[in-house]
């Protein structure tokens, strides 16, 4: 595996460039949060009922923030 320059972790710059996609620290974290969600059973209960929904619309929509889709509808 190449570990060039371009791909090593700039801490001073804000935004990375990770794989031709440009994603603030804000997104990475978001994205880690809901892999960290998927990996436990505990999360994915917790997440349901504070949200009153079901553990496999948590899944979808965890799944959905790791893709970078946002499912929750914003109010305008």
């Amino acid at each position: 595996m190449d570990h060039s320059k371009k791909h090593r972790i700039d801490l001073n710059n804000k935004y990375q460039d990770i794989m031709g996609e440009t994603m603030d620290f804000e997104e990475l974290n978001r994205r880690q949060s809901a892999l960290n969600v998927l990996e436990s059973w505990d999360k994915q209960a917790m997440h349901a009922i504070s949200s009153n929904t079901s553990i496999g619309e948590i899944r979808q929509r965890m799944l959905a923030t790791i893709a970078g889709i946002n499912l929750l509808k914003k109010e305008s």
